[in-house]
């Protein structure tokens, strides 16, 4: 592994961390400046060829940090993208984004060019595409938060199959569904529910279903975001 991939590493933990104790996982003296001048960075995703993507929530573009040079991969307009949060990179280098702005999700290629997957569920608009995950078959998870609403919750959890180009609800009534991703090692998906503030746990089945929902963990002072797993 080289020098600059263990400190992109480290800035990828930096960024979707949520600490629950006082001392870093981290040694103070590993950790190293890597870039600036983002506007509100989220939703750090690898690309297996080393190079980090980085959403600017509150900015019209997507970030690119490779070996040699930071540079931009693709610019919001009109026909785009307004602003985006959680991205993931697909093994081929495609780049899927969460677009709250207008409530989508959009595919961007190697090259910056800027596509819409999916623009809603029924007819309408997604309420704030926030975090996206693959499964093991290369098919999408996304969350899709409203508001804080713990009296009337509307958040929800899409699957969506690259293969029959089906959407599915999968879960809903959450409050503000955050960061999600799926376990190397229990296989289950785990999910932010930042509204109250905890962790939740579903088992997936074959079809992409979510099911035996359980409390994963509390954290009472904490609002938890991004999700991410090493190895173990």
């Amino acid at each position: 592994m080289s020098r600059f991939t263990i400190t992109l590493t480290t800035l990828t933990l930096l960024i979707l961390s949520v600490s629950i104790h006082a001392q870093s996982l981290i040694p103070d003296e590993k950790w190293e400046f890597v870039a600036d001048g983002f506007d509100f960075p989220e939703g750090p995703a690898w690309h297996d060829s080393g190079v980090l993507y980085l959403s600017n929530c509150n900015g019209g573009w997507i970030t690119r940090i490779s070996d040699d040079k930071v540079d931009t991969l693709a610019f919001a307009t009109d026909a785009t993208f307004k602003q985006t949060n959680g991205i993931i990179v697909s093994r081929s280098g495609d780049l899927f984004a969460c677009e709250y702005g207008e409530g989508k999700i959009v595919k961007i290629t190697p090259e910056g060019e800027v596509s819409t997957l999916i623009d809603g569920y029924e007819g309408k608009s997604f309420n704030r595409p926030n975090d996206i995950a693959f499964d093991e078959k290369g098919n999408l998870y996304f969350s899709d938060p409203k508001e804080y609403g713990k009296e009337d919750p509307k958040g929800r959890v899409f699957y969506y199959d690259f293969h029959n180009k089906k959407l599915k609800l999968v879960a809903d009534g959450l409050d503000f569904p955050n960061g999600l991703g799926i376990s190397p090692v229990t296989k289950k998906l785990y999910l932010s529910e930042s509204g109250k503030h905890r962790v939740l746990e579903f088992e997936i089945t074959k079809s992409g279903e979510l099911k035996n929902k359980r409390v994963f963990i509390e954290l009472p002072d904490g609002d938890p975001d991004g999700i991410e797993f090493d190895v173990e």
